[in-house]
């Protein structure tokens, strides 16, 4: 009769040695108990001076106060709206009807997604008549001959 798997002394051989090593873990950390304790608990020893903190916020200030304002420009107007309209439709459907004069200038991204099956196997004109080499395999029957 077989067995599957490992032997049993193996496996208690494997226990012990795991059951040693934590023995060996536990008694370290035992000894190293207070130093570890004494570590975790240390106050920080590197503090930013106040007045430091104080020059970082007034130039981070100083930086967004004193920054170029450009105007926005307006391309075009937009055109008077009615209420009804604004009451049926969102502003995403006139994104969506300008969407084709953008298409036409739009380039493939590298990284996007791209129809790699689409284009390698569907064939572009559609299902074609089959060759002219092409016939239907014989069948099995009496009236074919297989032997010439």
């Amino acid at each position: 009769m077989t067995q599957r798997g490992l032997d049993a002394n193996l496996i208690n051989a494997f226990i012990d040695s795991i059951e040693k090593a934590d023995k060996l873990k536990l008694k370290w950390f035992r000894r190293n108990e207070q130093r570890l304790n004494d570590i975790a608990n240390k106050p920080a020893t590197r503090t930013v001076p106040e007045d430091v903190k104080e020059k970082f916020k007034q130039d981070r200030v100083d930086q967004y106060t004193n920054a170029i304002k450009y105007p926005k420009i307006h391309t075009e107007d937009a055109p008077p709206r009615e209420v009804s309209g604004v009451l049926q439709e969102c502003s995403s459907f006139e994104y969506g009807w300008k969407m084709w004069n953008h298409s036409k200038t739009m380039k493939k991204t590298g990284f996007g997604r791209q129809q790699v099956i689409k284009e390698s196997f569907y064939r572009r004109r559609g299902v074609e008549r089959d060759p002219d080499w092409y016939r239907e395999p014989a069948g099995y029957s009496p009236m074919v001959c297989t032997t010439s």
